[in-house]
């Protein structure tokens, strides 16, 4: 499997258009956690600005460290890293533990969700654009949840890219319990 920087940057912006809505949520909506118990829409994005930051330093570095290392692409994705992506995509086939450093915290409020998620956008916009012609496939950095596991940049992307939709799909089923509880309450 291949990537080009082209499709990493369509996939970012999908992500990004998937995402709009959750910030147009009501104050309410954005933190109420479902009757389950589990994460609110605004744990689900605090939780992608804790993860992807650790990532984007670990990256900015690797790049920062080899900048003559450039190739166009496209770039192959190993064998770990395309299990890592897969592990990642929604829907959730396995759920998989969250460090504790990477778990938000209960006491969010709104407009830090929504601002703080804006920046990490921008910031992974800016970091694929500082990733433009870089060996994408051969720079290589150790994943932030275990430093034994080295992942190439382009692997990278992908897993944060994955992991994004996994936590968009997580988050649209908090939106779905919204409408459930509206029809309840009118029946």
């Amino acid at each position: 499997m291949a990537k080009t920087h082209a499709q990493l940057e369509q996939e970012l912006k999908q992500f990004q258009a998937a995402t709009q809505a959750f910030l147009e949520l009501s104050d309410t909506q954005l933190l109420q956690r479902p009757p389950s118990g589990k994460w609110s829409v605004g744990e689900h994005l605090m939780h992608l600005v804790a993860t992807n930051s650790v990532y984007f330093s670990k990256i900015s570095d690797a790049l920062a460290a080899q900048p003559d290392q450039q190739a166009e692409g496209p770039y192959n994705l190993g064998v770990l890293g395309r299990i890592f992506a897969w592990m990642m995509e929604p829907p959730v086939r396995l759920k998989m533990p969250t460090m504790a450093e990477w778990i938000p915290p209960t006491d969010l409020e709104p407009a830090q969700v929504r601002d703080e998620f804006m920046t990490m956008q921008d910031t992974f916009t800016a970091s694929l654009e500082s990733a433009r012609g870089a060996a994408l496939d051969k720079i290589i950095i150790s994943s932030p949840a275990s430093e034994r596991i080295r992942l190439s940049l382009v692997e990278a992307y992908c897993v944060l890219l994955a992991h994004g939709r996994r936590h968009v799909w997580l988050a649209n089923q908090v939106v779905d319990t919204f409408d459930v509880a509206a029809e309840a309450a009118t029946a």
